[in-house]
């Protein structure tokens, strides 16, 4: 696994750790969405986080096809930054 993707897992994973108020694991790209047990109201707080993060934007269509978390991970890397969208500080602890 390369860094860049690396960096997504570890996004996501911390993203899932804070909507669901859980203890910071690193998920697996082959875990499905569907197994962490979310609704769909966390499962939007978690992408918005997200984007928030990375500065990105994922268009809601796109993530009707995401169905791993290595589906969200590739589907992140695809996505264009948006300048001045990210308030994330400092490491990913």
């Amino acid at each position: 696994m390369d860094s860049e993707r690396s960096e997504l897992l570890a996004v996501v994973s911390h993203a899932y750790a804070r909507v669901c108020h859980a203890e910071m694991l690193l998920l697996e790209e082959r875990t499905e969405l569907r197994d962490l047990a979310l609704d769909s109201v966390q499962l939007l707080e978690i992408v918005v986080i997200i984007e928030q993060t990375l500065g990105v934007w994922a268009p809601d269509e796109a993530l009707g096809g995401v169905v791993t978390v290595g589906d969200l991970c590739a589907l992140l890397a695809e996505t264009p930054s948006v300048p001045g969208v990210t308030d994330f500080e400092g490491g990913l602890s």
